[in-house]
């Protein structure tokens, strides 16, 4: 088997990183300043403020591996993480699919599965041999892991 240097990806989504900073901030500024009719208790805009920045720290990035035996997409620290091994590949099902403000950011389903993404943009879709697993991650580098993906899996 051929030990080439592993594929790995990280993408940035500074879109929904921004947004999940800047909400709690502003949250905790106005429920501290006491603006509005009934201003938010600071307590539950720290409690809420901690759940978005937790958000950040998990989705701020989403990372694509791909080693001589599986690929793998995983959010910010490590967890989630989707796995499918690359001998249960159909490489007739691979195809490039585009992600947009209807399909959301973050680990959504659609309808060809649940898809993970950090952007809107070009991803790559695939499914495992028997039809029961999709894998749809968002990705800028489709050519190039569907290169990867089919020169892997005739190494199998």
């Amino acid at each position: 088997m051929n030990t080439t240097t592993p594929y790995k990806k990280k993408q940035k989504g500074r879109f929904l990183t921004i947004i999940l900073i800047v909400i709690p901030l502003c949250l905790l500024y106005f429920s501290y300043a006491k603006t509005g009719s009934k201003p938010l208790p600071i307590f539950v805009a720290i409690i809420i403020s901690i759940l978005f920045f937790s958000l950040a720290i998990i989705f701020y990035q989403l990372c694509i591996t791909i080693d001589n035996e599986k690929i793998t997409a995983s959010f910010g620290i490590g967890f989630p993480k989707r796995i499918m091994l690359l001998k249960d590949i159909d490489l007739n099902t691979i195809e490039k699919t585009t992600s947009n403000l209807r399909t959301g950011i973050g680990i959504r389903i659609t309808s060809k599965g649940w898809l993970w993404n950090v952007k809107f943009g070009d991803a790559i879709y695939f499914q495992n041999k028997n039809k029961t697993q999709t894998f749809l991650v968002g990705t800028d580098d489709f050519e190039t892991i569907h290169e990867i993906l089919k020169n892997k899996h005739y190494e199998l």
